[in-house]
Parts: C-alpha cells; structure tokens; sequence
C-alpha cells in the first residue's frame, strides 16, 4: 500500500466494510495458493456454524486477499517508481550495464526446470482427484435455457392507424417490467438478478421491485426490501452491471438512465470480448442473454440538458461484434415486449435495448408485426406514407418518439400528395458470419440469381484415393447440408482432430451457418422432388461463396438424411454406394418422395468436388434418417391390412429437441415421457417413451394436422370420391397431398410470415386457417398422449413455426392443461447431424452401413 495509512488503515477499512481482509506476502506464489485455501476454510466455518445454531446470518464477512509487494517486485529498480516504467534507462541488447542489471534481476526469479515439473504435477492430478479442469468447471460451461416461455403480452393497436386519435398509448417500459417478471415467474429454477443504479420506479419497473425487492442488509418495513431481495441497487454502474453479468446460471436484466450506462461500458464490453473468444475456441456461451435496457434518454430530459443525453452506449454496443451484441429500438409496447421474449430464447448475448418510459407512447405494432421485426430489423409500415411504391421520399425513424415524428411528418406529405414512404428501423440482426443464418435479402438475392440463369454446375467425379493430408492436423472441418421441403440449410462446424480421451468430448462448434429459402411459386416448376437438385446444388454454391468457404477448407460432408426404403436403427451412418444408387432410383412406387432424399446426394456431390480439388477422398455421413423405426406394434396396425402405419417423421429434429428438454428437465431421456412436435413445412408429432419414439403422425403421406403444404389427414370418403372423379392423376393427387395441400391450398402460400402479415391487415379468411392449423395440431398432440398411457412430462415444439409467438399462443390456449410446454424454435437439426458425424469420425461411436 503506497497511500497514507498503507496496510493497516486499508484492512480497517476493509472490515468496517464487511469483508474479511487476509493480507499475504505478494512476492511468493505459494502464499497465492495458500490465501485461496485460507479463503474457502473460513467459508466453510461461517457455514457450519450457521448449521450448527440452526440461524441463518446475513452478514457473512467475505474473504477479501491483500497482497503485498513493493513495486516491480523481482525486477531492477524494485520498490522505486521507475518500476512502473523501464527501470533498466537503457536498451539491454544495447547497453552492457542495462544488461547486467537485469540478469542480476531476472536471475533470482529463475526457477529450476524440475521444480516447475514437480510443481505441475502437484497442481495436475485431476484424473486422480476427480475434480475437473478449471475449463471444464460447470461454472464455466453453463447450459441455461427456460423451463417455459410465458406468453408475450401485447396492448390493442387502433385498427386504422392512419388517425392517430384512435391511437392507445402506453409506456414500452411496462412491458419490459412485465415481461421479465412474467419470465421469473414461469421459471423459479433461475435465480433473478437485476442491476439497477438509479431509480426503479422511475424507469417504470414497480411490479419487478415488489415481487423481487432490493437486496440490503438491513431491510426497513414499509419499503420493498429484503435480505434476499434480487434488485441490486448502488451508486456504481460498473458494479450494478457485473451483479447480473456474474449470474450466469440465472436469468439477469440490467436497467439504467441512458446517460449512467457509458460507465457500464468496460464491464459489459469485457463480457461481450471473453463470449467471443470463447466462441471462437469451439466454447460458445450457453448462459441466458441479458438485457441491457437504457431509459430516459434525450427524448425524455430536456429538463436535465446534456447530463442525461449522452447516446454514447448504443452507438458503441453498435460497433461491438454483432453475434454477442444486438442493439434494439423498441417503438411500442408490443414491440418492447416482444424483444424481451426473444432475448430470452438467445444464449450468449448482450441485448442494448433503448426503451421509451412515458406513457404517452402510441400502440402501433401488433404481436405479429413485433415477432417479424425481431426477424428483419426493420419495415415499411403499409398503412403509413403516400403511394409508397413510388415513394420520392423515404422517411426513416429509430425508436418510438423519432417514430410519432416521422407519421406526423407523413402526414403533412400526404395533404401535399407527395409520394413517400415510412420505415421503421429498431435493430441490428446478428451477423451472418458467425452463427446466424443469412438475412432474407440475403437469400433472396440468392433466388433472383437463380431465376436469371446464374447456375453453378453440379460436380460430378468418381472417388479417389487418399494422396495428402488436410493442411490443418489439429482441426476437423464439417459442412451440413439440410434440404427441407421450402428450405436448404448449410453450416460450417469444427472440432478437435483428436481427444486425449472420450470424456474430454466436446461438441464441434459452429463456424457460420445460412439458408436458402425456396417459395411455394419457385418449387411448383418442379415435378419432383428429385428434379430440384441442380436448383439447390447451386444454391450450396452461392452459400459457400458467400460465406468465402473454399472447397480446400472441407474434411467432412452431412446430408441430412432421406426416405430409405427399409427401416432402420437410429444412429450414424456412411454414406455408401448402396445408398446412393436408392436414393438416386428412389421408390418405384412413387410413395416416398420428399427433399430430404436429396442429402446425401447433394453432400456427395460437395464431397467430390473437394475431394477433386484436394486430390484425397471426403468422407460422407447422414444421421438418425426420416426412416428411423421404434415404432410399437399396435400402432401400426390400421383398418386396412394392406396399409400397416410406418415409421415417417422428421427424426433428426424431433430427437435432438428431446435431449434438449432432457437437459432442461432434469432428467435422463430414458426416465421421461414427451410428446414432441417438429413444425416446418410438414408436421411431424410423436409420442417418446423413454427415449423410444413409439408412435407418430405418418407426415408425409397424408395423416395429423395439415401444414404449410401438406394436407394432414382428410375425410376418406371424400378422398375417394375425389380420386375417382377422373379429373385429377394420381401424380396429382400425390402433389395435392404433399406440396399442394395446407395453407398452399387455402392461401397460396407456404409462408407462414406472410400469413401473419395478411392477418394483421385484416384478412379474417386466413386467421381462420391458420388458426385452424393449430388446433389440427393441438388434436394431433392429445393423441399422441393418449399413446402414451399416461400424463407426459413436457410437450415439446420445435421447427421454424416455432417462431411463430401466434401459433404458439393458440396451441398455449388449447394445451396448457395437459402438460409443461417447452417451445424451442432453433432447431437443432443441423447440431444433430454435425453431433453424430463428430462422433463417429472420433470413434467414439462405431458408423453403421445401411444394407438395402
């Protein structure tokens, strides 16, 4: 201690303070070691004692290390302020006294290689003691996701907006406060944490400060406090900010006036530094993302002037990376609450999130409208501005009040009958090249190129012989590839080449992962479904360019698996000739037909391509096919003893959503019994006893709930009639079924979004079918109970309509009597795939060949 005072006043200090100050010799490693044990005994005392006496003491002094050493300790010029700079005044290299003086230095800190060896050894005896490695410590390698995912709130939106005398108004800040303890609420396994250095009720979070209280040490009555309070309230921004940032096993919510927040900056900036890295070393951050909610900014403070205007935290978390960082403007109440339900479902991540508080905020944005910006980061609002699509004038607005200003604006040019259009811009999507897909312009450019001609060309070579290694020895290199029925997904994952052991296994890490996204009209000018594999191999190609992946940079390709024509185990298979030939041929029948059959073909072509370029063979695997078969016996049996049920379902997707919710339950998936949905362009529900899938919806071919474009199951009778009425093939019957049916029959569209935007125009027609789509499903999740025998434990959804906050509003509505429901709409199918090919490329599992 170099201040006045030095030791002897700072652990006064100290202790006045409520620590328990241990001061130790900073210039010897072992007493380093030592202070850590001492620490953790006295710990260990206070709690014994507290379970001795059966009373529980708040104030627990915590141990608090105080090294002491003088400065530059060890190095010339110890003790004196040049240590803080170069004590040495010269060059070593150089200067032949600068050099003597630190060898002489550096001499007393060296260390004889076999005591560093037997010091090692002391400390690396994990194997031994059973304790993990500090890297591998639960505390560091934290998997927190919700047990359940409350409903997002929304405020009625005037249904002409163009008047804003019809408007509501409430405050965003409200739903910010609503939803978080909403969120707490439904999930009481997650400790809450919130960091707050100003003032709660003025940043309009009273419900949280009631239910949650402040925590302090001596709590007054009257006043929301409590020993155990969660709201963690001081004049420190820095320390406030690191009490949520440090709950990693819970769920946290930072809230500060805008201006406090840049003192935030290097705690939070050091969180967002430390998740990428660990990212990046194949260790992404499973905690829950936090928000980061900054309140009573310019707009808001004119009474303060410049003290409460600094915009500097949002323009700065804008220029952090945007895969751990998001930055958000909420406009309304809906919108505000439909980011604090999404960044819940986000793991890793810092959300700024500048929220207004005044109550005088307008209602403009429905739930639908709100789930499509946490989509696309901005819009055109359709019932604002003057024949928009000839718009001379764009008027952009970022956040609620630049908003109100904007329409007013908008309207002065629409009495002028000027063309013009109105944006509302309220965040920043994570980047595409890390772990997020591709935005939709993205893709749609992709789709453009292909209407104009830009093909790439299929490669086509036979397999050669090993000849080189890959340039990279340590790492190993997965490309997935998913062809879905409206979708092609690709993902680059990487993982250790080698492991010094199986339980030294981790799962590969994501690189970069994108989609390309085929539409209802784009897929009709396919008969088949095989006839779409120079479109999609093309647009494998424009991903990988755009993501500047070369062919050199692969090791390994993933096919999602297809419709083999015998059932098989679950598990990792190679991919074969054998299957190939099958699925190249496909079913003679003309039964079995559906994208995925082209997985492995389009893997396989990837595979040789880079196998050409690199002059060695490329392996190529699939994982747990569509055709996986646990089914039990009764549950194939039908009225017709020609047509027995089969197995059929989206098994990738439906298994690796069971492990998730065997995770998040707390128990093994062997002990539970779910149903579990699979929600994309066809539906699959399935009934899992202990881990087997013993029934299931046959998807493909007509049986459940309809779906974007599958029929689900229809009246019989009427089905005969229609196929006898000599108007239709049966190619199009098949096609009417399974491509033509669902909300392709009813809307003409495949896509779900844009079935929520007719519905939030006013198209009454179609939120009866989309509502009636969820309710088919919710039929087709009783059954699949009843299969069951018994209450299941949680019913599980998953897929891309998972995403959807109205679908599964309604299926809430009609389900939450029977079971837990666990929403997950980020797939894990492309994890599945890359997961299973790891594994068996490790040897950890043993790939199966797949006979015929």
């Amino acid at each position: 201690m170099a201040q006045e005072g030095g030791t002897e006043w700072f652990t006064r200090h100290l202790k006045l303070n409520g620590f328990d100050p241990i001061v130790f010799d900073g210039r010897d490693p072992a007493a380093f070691a030592w202070a850590i044990f001492e620490m953790e005994h006295r710990l260990l005392a206070e709690a014994q004692a507290m379970a001795e006496s059966g009373e529980a003491c708040y104030n627990v002094s915590l141990p608090y290390g105080v090294a002491c050493a003088p400065k530059g300790a060890g190095f010339y010029g110890e003790g004196t302020n040049l240590a803080h700079n170069l004590p040495s005044a010269a060059n070593p290299h150089e200067d032949v006294i600068a050099a003597h003086n630190f060898n002489e230095s550096a001499r007393r800190l060296w260390v004889p290689t076999a005591e560093l060896d037997e010091a090692i050894a002391a400390f690396q005896h994990h194997a031994a003691s059973g304790r993990p490695r500090e890297r591998d410590h639960a505390l560091n390698n934290r998997e927190v996701t919700l047990h359940e995912l409350p409903p997002t709130l929304s405020r009625p939106v005037a249904e002409v907006r163009q008047d804003s005398s019809t408007w509501t108004r409430y405050s965003p800040m409200a739903a910010v406060d609503e939803m978080f303890l909403a969120t707490v609420e439904a999930n009481p396994h997650l400790r809450p944490r919130v960091g707050n250095p100003d003032e709660m009720r003025s940043n309009r979070m009273t419900d949280t400060l009631e239910a949650l209280k402040f925590r302090v040490v001596c709590p007054e009555p009257g006043i929301p406090e409590s020993h155990h309070g969660a709201v963690i309230t001081a004049l420190n921004e820095e320390a406030v900010a690191n009490a949520a940032l440090a709950n990693t096993g819970g769920i946290n919510l930072i809230v500060t006036y805008e201006a406090f927040a840049a003192k935030m900056h290097g705690a939070v900036r050091q969180e967002i530094i430390f998740a990428n890295h660990l990212s990046e070393g194949g260790r992404p951050q499973h905690w829950l993302s936090v928000p980061l909610v900054l309140t009573s900014h310019a707009w808001e403070n004119g009474k303060n002037e410049q003290s409460h205007q600094d915009t500097m935290m949002a323009e700065a978390m804008m220029n952090e990376l945007s895969h751990v960082s998001r930055v958000l403007f909420p406009a309304d109440y809906n919108t505000a609450a439909a980011a604090m339900s999404a960044v819940y479902q986000s793991q890793g991540q810092i959300w700024t999130m500048l929220v207004a508080k005044a109550d005088t905020v307008a209602n403009l944005f429905s739930t639908e409208e709100a789930s499509q910006l946490i989509a696309d980061g901005a819009m055109r609002l359709d019932w604002a501005g003057y024949r928009p699509d000839e718009a001379q004038l764009v008027l952009t607005a970022l956040g609620a009040y630049q908003l109100e200003q904007a329409l007013k604006a908008s309207a002065r040019l629409t009495e002028r009958s000027i063309p013009h259009a109105v944006v509302i811009c309220w965040s920043r999507a994570p980047s595409a090249s890390r772990v997020a897909p591709v935005s939709r312009l993205t893709s749609l450019r992709n789709r453009c190129a292909t209407r104009r001609g830009h093909h790439y060309p299929a490669s086509r070579s036979k397999r050669v012989e090993p000849m080189s290694q890959p340039a990279n020895q340590a790492t190993i290199k997965l490309l997935i590839i998913n062809p879905g029925s409206t979708s092609t997904k690709l993902a680059l994952y990487q993982g250790a080449r080698s492991l010094p052991s199986a339980e030294a296994y981790r799962d590969p890490a994501p690189l970069w992962s994108a989609t390309a996204r085929h539409s209802a009209d784009q897929l009709a000018q396919f008969s088949h479904s095989a006839d779409q594999f120079t479109m999609r191999d093309a647009d494998i190609t424009a991903l990988l360019q755009q993501q500047d992946t070369q062919l050199t940079d692969l090791d390994v390709v993933v096919g999602r698996g297809g419709l083999f024509l015998h059932p098989i185990k679950s598990g990792t298979y190679l991919v074969t000739p054998a299957m190939l030939a099958e699925m190249r041929a496909g079913d003679p029948s003309g039964q079995w037909e559906h994208a995925s059959n082209l997985g492995i073909l389009l893997a396989q072509s990837v595979a040789e391509a880079a196998g050409r370029v690199q002059g060695r063979t490329i392996p190529t695997y699939t994982v747990d096919p569509p055709t996986v078969d646990e089914m039990q016996d009764i549950a194939r049996v039908t009225g017709w003893p020609e047509t027995p049920r089969r197995a059929l379902a989206h098994v990738l997707s439906v298994k690796a959503a069971g492990r998730r919710a065997s995770h998040d339950l707390g128990k093994p998936y062997a002990a539970l019994n779910l149903v579990i949905s699979h929600l994309g362009g066809g539906i699959s529900i399935t009934a899992h006893r202990q881990e087997q899938m013993i029934d299931e919806n046959q998807a493909l071919d007509g049986e459940g709930p309809f779906s974007p474009e599958r029929s689900g199951g229809l009246p019989v009778g009427d089905l005969a009639r229609i196929c006898f009425s000599g108007q239709y093939s049966y190619a199009k019957i098949k096609h009417k079924i399974a491509g033509g049916g669902g909300l392709v029959a009813h809307l003409g569209t495949n896509d779900a979004q844009e079935v929520e935007r007719r519905i939030a125009a006013g198209d009454e027609h179609a939120r009866l079918i989309f509502r009636a789509m969820a309710y088919t499903i919710g039929k087709e999740v009783g059954r699949m109970a009843a299969a069951l025998g018994s209450r299941p434990d949680a019913l599980v959804f998953t897929g891309d309509l998972a995403h959807s906050a109205m679908l599964t509003s309604w299926l809430r509505e009609q389900l939450a009597w029977l079971a837990p429901i666990l929403i997950y709409p980020r797939s894990d199918e492309m994890l599945a795939l890359a997961r299973g090919a790891y594994r068996a490329l490790l040897g950890i599992e043993q790939a199966q060949q797949y006979g015929g």
